[in-house]
């Protein structure tokens, strides 16, 4: 492989000394049985082209587990360079991959890893997907979120994994489905001695709100008589918007959202998914005791923070009709809304935010019950958005 460093093609004299693989500098390469696994060609203006030796046009299995493929045996890492993939017949380019690596690590499917994420390459129902992980947090999310979106032409982005619930009419093993998101941990703290009716730090230029609502700490103090007056130096946080700078939008010309819809096309398919059979048992002994199903809801929240509070979980149902809370969603509904790209999230209900459900309501007991039926439904639902597709082509 050529490095980009060098704008002109190897001469025949260079092909002679250093064979048609010359790697140039700055890449390491590590064939299986020694084979090269890079090659110059006309169409990549010297920069690298991936040719494995092996067959790795693959299929994803509809669990997203045991995909059938032959595994890559080989490990390139790359810095700084333009580069691309062949799947399947087509190629997928990597855009201003500042760090870029691929390894196969026992997974039956290709893979690309770049800035610490790995992206799996399969197909669901014949759609070509790419699978990632986000990580725990916003911060997390939205970095994977963006580089998603960067790296690659994706044509939607599917969100799921597990939330806590805020909904008392839902229950663990539920897969809820909401219709919009928000971030609900950019605050403004107000100081001691103001309240409702005190104008914000900056919000008569636009920077802060008092429109979304706040918090009043006092209203949940303890060990307190009826007749006694009571107060709370951490007095009112307030809920504020996002700055959002939309992909078609003037640059640097911000505007507010505190509620991101997702793709209305995406959440009227989601209704199909309704009626979809899910786990209910992690085995003979340990069951739920209601049948889990798909709900369609109007509000889900993130926040980087493990919401283990009933008080506090309680308020979020109450002021804003909130079901699953979790700690990615918001991000990548911001970053897919910025970039005006369609989402959807999927979340699986693990437990009562706070406790007090009839079933054991710590976290890790039903953690394996719920990422299964979140991975059936965001399958389900790719199938459904396939077949919809294809219906509408």
């Amino acid at each position: 492989m050529e490095s980009p460093a060098f704008r002109n093609k190897l001469t025949p004299l260079e092909v002679a000394e250093h064979g048609p693989t010359f790697t140039g500098v700055g890449a390491q390469i590590l064939g299986a049985y020694g084979k090269h696994i890079c090659q110059y060609s006309e169409e990549s203006h010297n920069h690298g082209r991936f040719s494995s030796q092996s067959n790795w046009a693959s299929r994803l299995s509809d669990s997203m587990l045991g995909a059938e493929c032959s595994a890559i045996a080989h490990l390139v890492t790359l810095y700084s360079w333009l580069c691309w993939i062949e799947w399947d017949g087509e190629r997928i380019e990597f855009l201003n991959a500042l760090s870029y690596s691929e390894k196969n690590r026992g997974w039956n499917m290709p893979m690309k890893m770049v800035l610490g994420r790995r992206f799996r390459f399969g197909t669901i129902a014949g759609q070509k997907v790419i699978l990632v992980m986000t990580g725990l947090g916003m911060v997390n999310s939205a970095i994977t979120t963006q580089l998603l979106l960067t790296i690659f032409d994706v044509e939607g982005v599917v969100h799921y994994g597990i939330a806590g619930n805020a909904n008392p009419s839902l229950h663990i093993g539920d897969v809820a489905i909401p219709q919009s998101w928000s971030h609900t941990a950019l605050w403004i703290w107000q100081r001691y001695g103001q309240g409702p009716d005190d104008e914000l730090p900056l919000e008569a230029n636009g920077d802060y709100t008092r429109e979304i609502g706040y918090i009043k700490i006092a209203d949940y103090t303890v060990n307190v008589s009826h007749s006694s007056s009571y107060d709370n130096l951490l007095n009112n946080i307030w809920y504020q918007q996002e700055e959002v700078f939309p992909v078609d939008g003037t640059p640097e010309e911000r505007q507010h959202s505190f509620w991101v819809p997702v793709d209305p096309l995406y959440y009227n398919i989601s209704q199909t998914l309704e009626g979809l059979k899910l786990e209910d048992c992690l085995n003979s002994t340990t069951c739920l005791t209601t049948t889990p199903r798909v709900v369609r809801v109007e509000r889900g929240t993130s926040a980087s923070i493990y919401l283990d509070n009933a008080a506090y979980r309680g308020f979020l149902y109450e002021k804003f009709n909130i079901s699953p809370v979790e700690m990615e969603s918001a991000a990548v509904a911001l970053i897919s809304f910025q970039q005006r790209i369609p989402f959807i999230v999927i979340r699986a209900l693990s437990d009562l935010a706070g406790g007090g459900s009839a079933d054991s309501n710590e976290a890790d007991t039903f953690i394996t019950l719920a990422a299964n039926n979140s991975v059936a439904v965001a399958v389900e639902f790719v199938k459904q958005l396939s077949a919809a597709t294809l219906a509408a082509s």
